[in-house]
């Protein structure tokens, strides 16, 4: 296993305990132990799985404040600086909007979805882009853009791209909608050596949605590769398993 590889699966098992220990999980959407090979170009609600958010509830295609301190959580394959363009409408009190703990402006009343420009150091991995209302303001958003929109790739899993998924012992389900094939490669470590399985998904003419199961009797991940057309995540569950407590 490459020296890459074991930082990822490292800080992936940091996050599991986060994700599993609340009965509420903080953040909704895709699992924090994801980890996209290309970098998260657009945020909103109909590629929400993709996405990490926590404060937010989605209504009719906007993803709405329902706390005083909501946050989204983007991935970035390399740092840099980059434009940002947010699409909101905010009824109310200014809203302060930080990323990563440092706060670089102030968003102000806006009854239109009119673009609004900022530039913004973004740190290579997980950044958090963090939005603090006051009293009781109406503040929803209708997309974050980090790219011109005329380029963007509007698909999770475009075809030569993957995402890599780490997992302790546990069993899940992905579904995925799209064309073409995708590959499943599932990697389990067990006492140094790899176990090793892999499928193909075929989506397209009859079916355009596809469901895949997998089962972790230990540590490992499981990466999807499109080798051809392009693909959606459109729901993905996984319980971990719990090991039994021994009687006494």
């Amino acid at each position: 296993m490459s020296k890459k590889m074991m930082i990822y699966l490292l800080f992936a098992l940091l996050l599991i305990p986060l994700v599993n220990c609340s009965k509420k999980p903080d953040f909704k959407g895709m699992d924090p132990t994801s980890l996209w090979e290309k970098d998260q170009a657009k945020i909103e609600t109909e590629s929400g799985t993709k996405h990490l958010w926590s404060g937010f509830s989605i209504e009719n295609d906007f993803f709405i404040a329902h706390k005083n301190i909501a946050k989204f959580v983007l991935w970035k394959v390399k740092e840099e600086d980059k434009e940002i363009t947010f699409h909101y409408l905010l009824k109310g009190m200014s809203v302060d909007l930080l990323i990563n703990s440092k706060k670089i402006c102030r968003l102000k009343p806006r009854f239109q979805l009119k673009p609004l420009k900022i530039n913004a150091h973004l740190l290579k991995g997980f950044n958090f882009i963090e939005f603090r209302k006051r009293g009781v303001s109406q503040f929803k958003i209708k997309s974050i853009e980090f790219e011109d929109p005329t380029t963007t790739e509007s698909h999770h899993i475009p075809k030569g791209e993957s995402i890599t998924l780490f997992h302790p012992a546990g069993s899940g389900t992905i579904s995925v909608r799209g064309n073409g094939r995708l590959h499943a490669r599932k990697v389990e470590f067990n006492n140094g050596e790899k176990m090793i399985s892999e499928n193909d998904i075929e989506a397209g003419l009859f079916s355009s949605s596809q469901k895949y199961s997998f089962d972790f009797k230990t540590l490992g991940f499981l990466k999807l590769s499109a080798k051809t057309g392009k693909f959606d995540v459109i729901n993905y569950t996984f319980k971990k398993r719990i090991k039994k407590k021994e009687k006494i």
